[in-house]
């Protein structure tokens, strides 16, 4: 969902939905799922993979960051850390089925970021340095990045 779209959405929402107290309960509802969703993906750090998905996208792909928000580049993210840390491919559909009911991205294609070869190897070898990995876990990148077409 572009930054425009939102804003928009955001103030119809708050005309025709009771004001800004209806908001506040979905702010919370929100802030809800964020944390169901990164209770999804098991590792120590939850969310470090799926921050720095979205840390490299901000650094080498600004057109197609300007587009989107913070969180919906690390909802994006999340999806590649799960694959990374294993979680069932079953889990995986199911919270991109959940992204894809509220209109966040699931895939490159979605941020208007082509799924190229080069574009996944600059991702994959950003995040490889960022968690300074072996060979072993580079190919893990990099299988788990096919996910992302």
């Amino acid at each position: 969902m572009c930054k425009e779209n939102s804003i928009g959405l955001i103030s119809k929402y708050i005309q025709t939905s009771g004001g800004l107290e209806a908001v506040g309960r979905e702010v919370k509802q929100f802030g809800k799922l964020t944390g169901m969703a990164s209770s999804l993906a098991n590792s120590g750090n939850q969310l470090a993979i799926a921050h720095y998905f979205y840390n490299c996208i901000t650094k080498f792909f600004k057109e197609q960051q300007a587009k989107v928000f913070h969180g919906e580049l690390v909802s994006l993210g999340l999806s590649l850390q799960m694959k990374i840390n294993r979680c069932p491919n079953a889990d995986i559909e199911q919270y991109k089925s959940l992204l894809r009911s509220i209109n966040l991205p699931t895939i490159l294609r979605d941020i208007q970021l082509g799924a190229t070869e080069k574009n996944l190897s600059i991702i994959g070898e950003y995040i490889s340095s960022k968690i300074k990995c072996g060979e072993e876990d580079k190919r893990l990148i990099w299988n788990s990045m096919q996910s992302m077409w």
